[in-house]
């Protein structure tokens, strides 16, 4: 369970992820150890993410919907590429999380 003040913190970075607004590498690394934990902070960031690529892109219905379900592997580099590397070596990324189901 995060407290409010890492609550706060987190909120914070993913408007600014959001709204395309510099993030320093600390806050970087700081919101992917606590995704990597936390599967609603994940989700949240995956949006956040989402959010950002679509700013000034004209979307249609069906696009947009789909992006705002946040679901993995919609973007290229969540899919795996057996030139990069082993399947193995592909889930040692995985968060804790999706490692204990």
């Amino acid at each position: 369970m995060l407290d409010q003040k890492i609550k706060l913190q987190v909120k914070i970075i993913i408007k600014k992820i959001a709204e395309n607004q510099l993030v320093s590498i600390d806050e970087r690394i700081f919101i992917e150890k606590i995704a990597k934990k936390n599967y609603e902070i994940s989700k949240e960031l995956k949006r956040a993410q989402h959010v950002r690529r679509k700013i000034g892109k004209e979307n249609n219905e069906l696009t947009t919907f789909i992006s705002e379900l946040s679901l993995n592997g919609l973007l290229q580099e969540d899919h795996y590429n057996p030139k990069i590397g082993t399947l193995g070596e592909w889930f040692t990324n995985a968060p804790s999380w999706l490692k204990r189901s």
